[in-house]
């Protein structure tokens, strides 16, 4: 008898741990009703923030962590977007996800800021009404170098990423990401790539993947600090973090345009609390806030805010300049190819050598 007492107690912590991991609706059973679950990525909120908020709200905030869009597209679509009260999708994942149902519309006379956003921030093809997103902050593509082992070109170039190369490189490890790269790199901007030119642009990354270090999404700048690359491709944010530490590295933009990367806040479709999520997205774009959180990630905000210098540091003029970027040189990442034909190049790019 005892032994079938001590299964079901076991049975019962396991299936109650599963639960809690991976169905994250059973939170509503356990935690306040003045709560908030936030699905985000990680390093992207200032834990100070949300202490903060929490205690002149009383309003609990519990947060989860993903660390690509398809992940957070992949755990939206499984639970249909419950147990979740604000999320953080980048541009086009926007779309996917409120083509599929899971987005609440926007509000827009509940936030307070609505029109101090940034004007080149809104109406973008993604969601051009902003009916489902709020842009939050911003990055910009472009090269982290060590300006001790670098000479800095005049003009900065996709050459320095894209042609034969006697040193290594990183480069971003996002499929959706590297095919437009290279195609904007061989044709300019495109909607679509049709056979052949899908076709250059696997040859060019099966030549590129000759002097790839590493593919990494976040980590480019930790191989510049440890000197194992002279450039990397990366993120502002990211390049701008490792600054901070590190004299030696510098940001630049090349020369012919680049991508830019917005984040968005959500409100998933089946949310309960949106009146507690429009309060946590309130706070988190009042100026203060704002700044703190750029000041911690380096996150371009959408706000409109005057921006210092990190430190004084005059590295950071090249950084700031970003912020101010023409837009008219700057473009969203696109899915080109479909998703297996997008699969197939990229397995077939990263076997190689």
């Amino acid at each position: 008898m005892k032994s079938w007492v001590k299964l079901f107690i076991l049975l019962f912590w396991t299936l109650l741990f599963f639960g809690m991991l991976y169905f994250p609706k059973w939170h509503f059973l356990v935690l306040n009703p003045r709560s908030l679950s936030l699905f985000v990525w990680g390093d992207f909120l200032d834990p100070t923030l949300i202490t903060r908020f929490e205690k002149k709200t009383g309003i609990k905030v519990h947060l989860n962590f993903y660390y690509s869009n398809e992940e957070l597209v992949v755990k939206l679509k499984e639970t249909k977007g419950e147990g979740y009260d604000l999320i953080v999708p980048s541009d086009y994942t926007v779309k996917i996800l409120s083509e599929a149902g899971l987005l609440k519309k926007i509000d827009k006379d509940k936030l307070s800021f609505f029109s101090r956003l940034n004007p080149r921030l809104l109406h973008l093809p993604f969601d051009p009404e902003n009916r489902y997103s709020i842009p939050y902050f911003w990055s910009v593509y472009g090269f982290g170098i060590n300006r001790e082992e670098f000479k800095i070109p005049e003009a900065p170039s996709w050459n320095l990423v894209f042609s034969p190369q006697s040193y290594k490189i990183t480069m971003v490890n996002d499929p959706i990401d590297v095919v437009a790269l290279a195609s904007f790199y061989l044709f300019g901007p495109k909607e679509t790539l049709s056979f052949s030119e899908a076709e250059s642009v696997k040859a060019l990354l099966s030549l590129q993947r000759g002097w790839i270090e590493a593919y990494t999404q976040d980590r480019g700048p930790y191989f510049l600090a440890t000197r194992n690359c002279p450039l990397v491709l990366s993120t502002s944010s990211n390049v701008g973090a490792t600054m901070l530490r590190f004299p030696f590295i510098d940001f630049l933009l090349p020369n012919e345009g680049t991508f830019i990367s917005v984040e968005h806040l959500c409100i998933p479709n089946a949310s309960k609390k949106e009146k507690l999520a429009y309060q946590l997205i309130n706070f988190l774009f009042q100026e203060e806030s704002v700044k703190k959180n750029y000041e911690r990630y380096l996150f371009y905000p959408a706000l409109k805010i005057s921006l210092a210098p990190v430190d004084g540091d005059a590295r950071f003029d090249n950084f700031l300049k970003a912020a101010d970027i023409s837009f008219e040189k700057t473009h969203f990442f696109r899915k080109l190819l479909p998703a297996r034909e997008l699969d197939e190049l990229w397995i077939k790019v990263k076997s190689e050598h």
